[in-house]
């Protein structure tokens, strides 16, 4: 996967390179390249320079990280609409946005985060209320996820973070090959049946995860998704959360009549 690191004049420079050193530590899942909004050298607040390329929002895929740091408040006065236009579309793009610290206050304009819980940073509370507005801020919390999005309190909190999102992505994917193996793996039940054909009796969500668990498919039946039990003879499909309702599975149910 690609790590894509935006960066912009005055970064912290930790924001950026403490998670990128945790990705940088399996290099066979992660490839990490530095982007800005123009490409070329930008400076960090530590005086380090980076060359970056160029951001092409449709080029974007995977993780897109966003280190904070002075240079956010700059980055929202100078590059203005049109910036902020940009990143919302790379967002849009990626599978996952990383934002350390201050970082969410670029993404506050866009719409991307409004009602989103973002993890609460130590900043100017002002400025915040300013450039914020609509974030649900949670304070106390050194790094939280709200679906694709990801965002940490502090520096080192960015690193735990990015070892999170690591052990997110493990799951996610056993999650999607499960979701796969649904498809080619029906569960059979059967029912009695009367004159006219009506089933007698039901087949619940915990029976359905039963029957799977035998297979050696676990499922949580919680996460299966039925109003009623299925009641009628046939193949109903049913649907089941396998991760945090990013990946959605399908579970063939079928019904015979016994005898």
């Amino acid at each position: 996967m690609v790590v894509n690191v935006f960066l912009f004049d005055d970064f912290e420079v930790m924001d950026a390179f403490g998670p990128v050193q945790i990705f940088g530590c399996v290099p066979e899942h992660f490839y990490i390249r530095f982007i800005s909004l123009r490409g070329g050298l930008i400076t960090g607040k530590q005086g380090i320079k980076v060359w970056t390329e160029p951001l092409n929002p449709i080029e974007i895929e995977d993780i897109f990280l966003i280190p904070g740091g002075k240079g956010v408040k700059s980055f929202l006065h100078t590059e203005g609409d049109k910036g902020q236009q940009m990143l919302k579309q790379a967002v849009e793009e990626a599978s996952f946005c990383v934002m350390v610290q201050n970082a969410s206050a670029m993404l506050a304009r866009t719409g991307l985060l409004f009602h989103r819980q973002v993890a609460d940073y130590a900043y100017d509370e002002n400025w915040k209320r300013m450039f914020t507005v609509g974030i649900n801020y949670i304070s106390r919390e050194n790094w939280i996820s709200d679906g694709k999005y990801y965002s940490s309190s502090t520096t080192m909190a960015a690193m735990d973070m990015a070892l999170g999102l690591i052990s997110d992505m493990l799951d996610i994917d056993i999650a999607e090959k499960i979701a796969e193996e649904l498809k080619t793996t029906p569960v059979e039940f059967m029912l009695n049946t009367g004159k006219d054909g009506q089933a007698f009796g039901s087949v619940s969500s915990k029976q359905i995860a039963e029957a799977l668990n035998k297979k050696g498919i676990i499922v949580d039946k919680r996460k299966i998704h039925m109003d009623i039990p299925v009641s009628s003879i046939g193949t109903t499909r049913v649907k089941v959360d396998l991760y945090k309702g990013q990946v959605i599975g399908e579970i063939v149910v079928q019904v015979r009549p016994k005898g």
